[in-house]
């Protein structure tokens, strides 16, 4: 016999499970040994842990972004609170020649095309004298809506302008539909009172839902009984000023 069996048998005889034998497995015993083990409370490896802070960083950054796409939205839209007045600019530039476009009619970049067809606007390095070229509107900080010759989308943002904000627009043509009516009233009678313009404006605006505007007045002088209007949109603000008649 070799060295190389006697370390075998001497591996044997010192098994410690000869001295525990196992129960058979329809046993009670070795039910109860089962039922003690799978009682046991599952243990996550430590491998596991690098995955779940993984996926609550991913969670994290994804609500980040959202929050982040959220406010860049945000500042890139401006509300149109002063929609009466609308610039139409020459070029992409706001150093441009300016032309003032209709004050009434639905609040919409078109509102420039007048400018451009009959000729107050040129310039022929973008399109021929006459005709209209693309126009992008554009929002200044005082809510004014400026629009500018050229399809680039992106024109607004590289201004420093914001672009509109489509939920602004019901309200700002609202007050352009405001506008359009009190020009005719005022516009049909060549000198109103003032005390008669006070009472019908006041029905004028309620008539289009703005209960909430505020009637400002002048008193008028026997040299200026008749009234005016101006209209203060982003303060919703509606002043009646007195005016001389006008000269037969």
């Amino acid at each position: 016999m070799s060295k190389y069996d006697d370390a075998i048998d001497a591996l044997r005889a010192a098994d410690p499970a000869k001295r525990f034998p196992a129960p058979d497995p329809d046993s009670p015993e070795a039910r109860a040994l089962f039922n003690d083990i799978i009682a046991q409370p599952r243990w996550l490896p430590d491998e596991d842990k690098p995955y779940r802070r993984r996926r609550v960083v991913t969670i994290v950054a994804v609500a980040l972004l959202t929050l982040l796409l959220i406010a860049v939205a945000w500042l890139t839209l401006r509300d149109v609170s002063n929609p009466i007045s609308v610039a139409c600019y020459q070029s992409t530039s706001l150093d441009s020649n300016i032309a003032d476009a209709p004050s009434r009619g639905a609040l919409d970049p078109d509102l420039c095309r007048s400018v451009w067809e009959d000729g107050r606007l040129a310039n022929t390095d973008i399109v021929p004298a006459g005709q209209v070229p693309p126009l992008i509107a554009c929002v200044t900080d005082e809510g004014n809506l400026a629009v500018f010759p050229t399809s680039n989308t992106a024109l607004c943002s590289s201004l420093g302008l914001a672009e509109p904000n489509p939920e602004s627009i019901p309200d700002a043509d609202a007050v352009r539909l405001l506008n359009e009516d009190l020009f005719t009233y005022f516009d049909q009678q060549d000198c109103r009172p003032m005390e008669q313009a006070t009472r019908d404006v006041r029905r004028i605006l309620n008539k289009h839902g703005l209960n909430n505007w505020q009637v400002e007045t002048s008193p008028g002088t026997p040299e200026r009984p008749c009234a005016s209007y101006a209209l203060d949109a982003p303060t919703q603000i509606l002043r009646l000023v007195p005016i001389p008649p006008p000269t037969s």
